[in-house]
């Protein structure tokens, strides 16, 4: 009973040191000169399902470290986050995808929007807004074009700070969305005394939909709901054609996800969409 013990306490003890050790190898890695020639830009298109057309670009961002391969959006940002460099990251992705954007519509592929997500905590850091201002302006990228794509509880933020922040980007002409929703807490209070453009349904809400009667309830009443408020609802995780239809029968018209297009690289989106002038 002791060797066993004393296996169990080396197996748990080499799980907790190879975790301490990627913890180090992505902190550390965050603060190489060299990380933006490590990160990589994917896209992934939000259509519009009655006219097959393409009416917002996502863009991804994802890193592929030298030692530990490919570390994905949501880690990233937890780490950069941490390591008090999610702003430098969010202004790199913002830059280069926001170029890439201004590319596509020189060779006639034009979708209306291009998503970027950003965390709730960031729009507490006035200097941040700012320096979205300034590249937007410095690229000629028009800001009705960008949809900022808000991830995290805003309960995290006073809302006096939030109110700040909300009104100064859409003074800027931002559209705005909230990610992930119904994943997490957030008060109806926020739809009512914000503006916001978008609703972003969490894919977690539609996994089982064909099992679920609840399910299909609650989305049809978003749909009424976000139609009330002026806003639009935008349904991810799209993975089969009966959630997809099923979807349609409830009144979406906007949806994302795998059955409906991969994420794609800049090289992707060029040899696949350029020539099909933003529709599928």
């Amino acid at each position: 009973a002791k060797q066993k013990g004393k296996h169990l306490h080396n197996f748990y003890q080499e799980k907790l040191d190879s975790k301490g050790k990627r913890e180090f190898m992505l902190c550390s890695g965050l603060n190489r000169e060299t990380i933006f020639e490590e990160l990589i830009l994917y896209y992934q298109p939000v259509i519009q399902i009655n006219t097959q057309t393409i009416i917002c670009m996502d863009a991804l961002v994802h890193w592929q470290h030298p030692e530990l391969g490919l570390i994905r959006s949501a880690e990233l940002f937890n780490y950069a986050e941490r390591q008090r460099k999610l702003n430098t990251i969010s202004e790199w992705l913002l830059q280069n995808a926001c170029k890439q954007f201004l590319h596509w519509r020189s060779l006639g592929f034009s979708p209306a929007l291009l998503g970027l997500p950003i965390s709730i905590k960031q729009l507490e850091n006035s200097h941040f807004i700012y320096r979205i201002s300034h590249i937007l302006q410095a690229l000629e990228f028009k800001p009705e074009w960008l949809l900022l794509e808000i991830q995290g509880d805003p309960q995290q933020l006073e809302a006096s700070v939030l109110e700040k922040a909300f009104n100064m980007l859409l003074f800027m002409g931002v559209k705005m969305a909230i990610d992930h929703f119904g994943a997490g807490a957030l008060p109806l209070q926020y739809l009512e005394n914000f503006t916001i453009h978008y609703l972003k349904l969490d894919a977690t809400l539609i996994k089982d939909i064909h099992l679920n009667s609840q399910a299909e309830a609650l989305i049809k009443s978003l749909v009424f709901l976000t139609n009330e408020l002026s806003m639009q609802l935008i349904v991810q995780g799209v993975e089969s054609d009966q959630q997809r239809a099923i979807l349609e029968s409830l009144g979406c018209t906007l949806m994302q996800g795998h059955l409906l297009a991969e994420p794609l690289t800049e090289v992707e989106v060029v040899s696949k969409l350029v020539n099909t002038p933003a529709t599928l």
